[in-house]
């Protein structure tokens, strides 16, 4: 990646000292990744069903940076006028973090309408977290060798009469330690959902979701709240035509100690998530041609107004029954309340060739 900069300073005060800036950024970084997993099912009897699993995962990140900034018809506070001032600033940072899962399951189903499971696992990381002393930016430094234990439960339930789901699950997780403040000691998540299917012509999904976590036991004073409720409606008249409306609302208060650099006082920063999402979609077949498209706006009102609207269509067209060819179009529209400059629109566009044996 690189990036030129140049332009006039927007504060007042530093524009006194310095007229102009040009300012260059080159930076690389790589990220290989790998995942393996073990899974065994076992039915221990028509009403009981048992899982063992295992998952390694690791994963690296590391990359340099180098920024060359000129400031331009500079002065000091004398008046003079020395030569440019010229900073060049490289930095090498990366991470690596290797994961090893261990769970169990079971399955209890068939009991009459109800069915229940039980999940307990163990997620041990270890992470070796590199940071160049130009990104060192809170005491104590950013960087060395942390262990870390999460141990997690899952424990719910469903009933089932006719095309009416109900479905109940509690997820606990608790953390035997922090490596970033923004980590979670405990976390508790609660969630309900109905599922009703009114004949082969209607489904309804109403989802109430509620997520708490915190890690007060570090002394860090991190907290977060989440309340999740959406409803998803799909009307299918025809096997060949289909509609879909969606609405989900959000909120996120997250409050964690800050230091002021001015005065070194210790104070709370709260940020404020507040976000709806209305979304609307078909899906129409007629003879070798298939029409889907859709149209969603997503807006959050919280500490960081923004707004996302996405609308996208595509059509296809079978030509024989193993070939079919297909356009597509996609459109991003994006605002920001408090920074109109980083506004943006977006058109994406394709056409497609498929092949199936």
């Amino acid at each position: 990646m690189s990036e030129l900069l140049s332009g006039s300073l927007a504060s007042f005060q530093i524009s006194r000292f310095f007229a102009g800036l040009d300012q260059s950024v080159e930076s690389r970084t790589e990220n290989p990744y790998w995942r393996g997993e073990l899974r065994l099912d076992w039915d221990i009897s028509h009403k009981v069903g048992m899982r063992l699993g295992y998952e390694a995962r690791q994963r690296e990140l590391e990359g340099w940076t180098m920024i060359s900034s000129l400031y331009s018809d500079t002065l000091n506070f004398g008046g003079f006028d020395p030569r440019d001032i010229s900073t060049l600033v490289e930095a090498e940072t990366g991470y690596e973090r290797e994961d090893d899962i261990a769970t169990v399951r079971f399955d209890f189903r068939d009991l009459g309408a109800f069915s229940l499971w039980a999940e307990y696992a163990v997620d041990n990381q270890d992470l070796d977290v590199a940071a160049d002393v130009a990104q060192i930016v809170l005491p104590g430094g950013q960087e060395g060798e942390f262990d870390r234990e999460i141990s997690s439960y899952n424990v719910g339930g469903s009933v089932g009469i006719g095309g009416f789901k109900l479905l109940l699950d509690v997820v606990g997780q608790d953390a035997d330690d922090i490596v970033m403040r923004t980590d979670f000691n405990d976390r508790m998540r609660l969630r309900g959902r109905i599922d009703w299917a009114i004949g082969r012509i209607l489904r309804v999904l109403l989802t109430a979701e509620s997520i708490e976590s915190d890690n007060d036991a570090s002394g860090v004073g991190y907290q977060a709240e989440t309340d999740r409720w959406a409803v998803d409606l799909t009307l299918t008249p025809t096997d060949s035509f289909t509609l879909r409306a969606a609405y989900d609302a959000y909120s996120t208060d997250t409050e964690i100690p800050i230091r002021v650099p001015q005065s070194f006082e210790i104070v709370p920063s709260i940020y404020a998530e507040d976000a709806e999402l209305l979304e609307g979609g078909l899906m129409w077949k007629v003879w070798v041609l298939t029409l889907d498209a859709a149209y969603s706006t997503f807006e959050n009102t919280g500490s960081f107004p923004f707004q996302l609207d996405r609308a996208a269509a595509r059509l296809a067209v079978d030509l024989s029954k193993h070939f079919a060819i297909a356009g597509e179009f996609e459109n991003w529209d994006y605002s920001e309340e408090a920074f109109p400059i980083a506004d943006y629109d977006a058109d994406r566009w394709g056409l497609f060739v498929r092949w199936r044996q």
